[in-house]
């Protein structure tokens, strides 16, 4: 079971019933399920207990579609470094060894921006310095 359908029938001991559709946007890819659950808790205890014990036969949950995409957190830092870059003019040549921070500092500032309006991002090349704020 992969992990977006196994965080599905996660939901199947709270949810029974339901239909969900789980989002796994992880650091390279996108994983998409949508799974109809069991009815009852107790066919959902079953079935769970089936998936521990490696014997999938008499599934009571159904797996409606699953879908993969190659785009993850990691092409978000490289956009935020490209909008970086655009805005400072600065060349990813230019960067040389500084590359590897300023990407460091994208995904921080990626990260920042789940729970703020805005972020910051300072950073050095050439011993000349910059910031640029983010939204």
């Amino acid at each position: 079971v992969d992990e977006s359908t196994a965080a599905a029938l996660g939901y199947a001991v709270t949810e029974p019933g339901a239909v969900v559709l789980v989002f796994d946007f992880g650091g390279g890819t996108l994983d998409l399920s949508l799974v109809e659950l069991p009815e009852s808790r107790e066919k959902t205890g079953g079935f769970l207990a089936r998936l521990r014990r490696g014997s999938p036969k008499h599934h009571t949950a159904r797996v409606i579609a699953k879908a993969g995409r190659v785009i993850g957190g990691s092409d978000i830092d490289q956009w935020v470094l490209a909008e970086v870059l655009r805005r400072t003019g600065i060349s990813t040549k230019q960067l040389g060894s500084d590359y590897a921070a300023l990407l460091t500092a994208c995904e921080a500032a990626k990260i920042a921006l789940s729970h703020l309006n805005s972020a910051d991002i300072a950073f050095e090349v050439d011993s000349k310095s910059y910031a640029v704020t983010i939204t």
